[in-house]
């Protein structure tokens, strides 16, 4: 009985604790409604807080926020302190009464400080520690255009990014260090990704406090012929005059343009490196392992890409909507082809992969409409799904001896296509395969035992269609899922 009386009683002292708490907040929220100052004509405003002998003070003009403590016992306790900066949030011209406002939340210890005109929010925190711990600091990040970039402030740091700039029709960016804001000096640290997207820019600066740069940073920028990075720069550098930006630590080519020459030294290809240029042609130097996503992509003007026999692999979308490209050929030691990797490469003729190849990523070559002939090396043991979907002229497919899966979609829609031969280690073929090859007559399977397939693998195709399986299998054809509709 003695354990029960515990229990209820630590449960009653919980409650009561909780409903405490509440009141507390309860009565903060309706002392600050009732007690803080109003006037939309006033300059300053006071703020009280929870504790009685503090207050925050508020130029409505400005947005410089004060804390005010007094006493009744010792003069020498009482203070006014800036929370953060003495620094006005806007210059003279643009300080307007009224403009800031204050705003208590369920916290002691923090308001929020809304900027009536912009809608900007600052976290504003204070403290009983005197200028111990006291912050005034934006809620997220402040926005703010400054010429012709518009910049991104970190007042915690007082770094700043680059997120936009306007079409300057001079073409010529220089990236300054440092810029002015609110009464403090920020550094200019980043560029975000889609920043310069400025057809007209040819040529750009990067400054010596630039320390990030977004993939996809220079998007489409395609008259963009000069970069250079300033010597004093301690994380990208454009060595031997190359006209590209690269990450010194890794070797990592970053951004290129239409006139950039990629040093010996450099070890990969970055995302979105080039993505967008106009750049006609591109030598790859040996050393190179990696080309990253989207690296070529959207290259309209891109002819002519020779490969390294370095290169190990070639990621997603990489050379996707290469318009122009006529001609691909896949080093030696390349055993993986991404994802849409030469996707809608509809001029491209010739493709020839390598023997190291394992597999071949969903979409690499969807849409390449031009291609006529496809030999799969020896190696490949996996088509992706989509891998030659929509291929329309493709007259003549060799598939590998060792294929296993024939992924979903892989080759619809290759109306051109005549005649297959499936090979003997086939496993699988999924849905879609081969859907919608309108004019292809012939298939001869050499599996003894029937490949998995779905009822739609084969669909679309011509009824009088020729299929042919090794002999003596016919009876397991007919009775497997999906070949009984075209087993005869």
């Amino acid at each position: 009985m003695k354990k029960y009386s515990v229990i209820v009683f630590l449960g009653l002292f919980l409650l009561l604790c909780v409903f405490n708490i509440q009141a507390q907040q309860t009565e903060q929220r309706q002392f600050l409604d009732v007690h803080h100052s109003v006037g939309p004509n006033t300059n300053y405003k006071l703020y009280p807080t929870f504790n009685m002998y503090t207050f925050l003070k508020l130029d409505t003009r400005y947005g410089i926020v004060t804390q005010v403590q007094y006493t009744t016992d010792n003069d020498s306790k009482e203070f006014e302190t800036y929370l953060d900066s003495p620094y006005p949030l806007v210059p003279d011209s643009e300080a307007v009464v009224g403009r800031y406002e204050l705003y208590p939340t369920s916290n002691y210890w923090t308001f929020m400080l809304l900027d009536q005109i912009t809608g900007k929010i600052y976290h504003v925190q204070w403290s009983q520690k005197g200028n111990e711990g006291i912050w005034h600091i934006p809620l997220c990040t402040m926005e703010e255009w400054k010429d012709d970039m518009k910049f991104k402030f970190d007042s915690e740091h007082l770094t700043a990014n680059i997120s936009d700039v306007l079409w300057n029709m001079s073409g010529n960016y220089v990236i300054p260090s440092e810029i002015n804001y609110a009464g403090n000096h920020y550094n200019i640290v980043g560029i975000e990704s889609g920043s310069f997207t400025d057809p007209y820019m040819t040529s750009i600066v990067i400054s010596k406090t630039i320390r990030k740069i977004d993939k996809g940073a220079f998007y489409r920028c395609n008259r963009l012929d000069s970069i250079v990075v300033v010597e004093d720069n301690t994380v990208y550098d454009s060595r031997e005059g190359c006209n590209a930006i690269i990450e010194t630590s890794t070797n990592k080519l970053i951004c290129g343009c239409n006139t950039t020459v990629i040093p010996q030294d450099v070890t990969i290809i970055g995302s979105n490196a080039f993505s967008g240029s106009g750049i006609k042609s591109i030598v790859i130097p040996i050393g190179v392992q990696s080309i990253g996503d989207y690296a070529f992509f959207d290259c309209n003007n891109l002819v002519s890409v020779v490969l390294p026999d370095s290169l190990r692999s070639i990621n997603e979308n990489a050379f996707q909507w290469c318009r122009r490209l006529s001609e691909i050929v896949i080093p030696s030691k390349v055993d993986y082809i991404g994802k849409g990797a030469f996707a809608n490469c509809d001029n491209l003729t010739s493709i020839t992969l390598s023997d190291s190849l394992r597999m071949i990523g969903e979409d690499a070559f969807r849409g390449c409409n031009s291609l006529s002939e496809l030999v799969i090396p020896s190696g490949v043991k996996y088509i992706g799904a989509g891998a030659f979907r929509g291929c329309s002229n493709l007259t003549s497919i060799t598939l590998s001896d060792s294929l296993r899966i024939i992924g979903e979609d892989a080759f619809k829609g290759c109306n051109s296509l005549s005649e297959l031969v499936i090979p003997a280690n086939v496993k699988r073929i999924e849905t879609g395969a081969f859907a919608n090859c309108k004019n292809l007559k012939k298939i001869e399977i050499q599996a003894t035992v029937p490949p998995i397939i779905e009822e739609t693998t084969f669909e679309g195709l011509d009824k009088k269609i020729l299929i042919t399986v090794p002999a003596g299998t016919a009876k397991h054809y007919k009775r497997a899922n999906g070949w009984y509709l075209l087993i005869n």
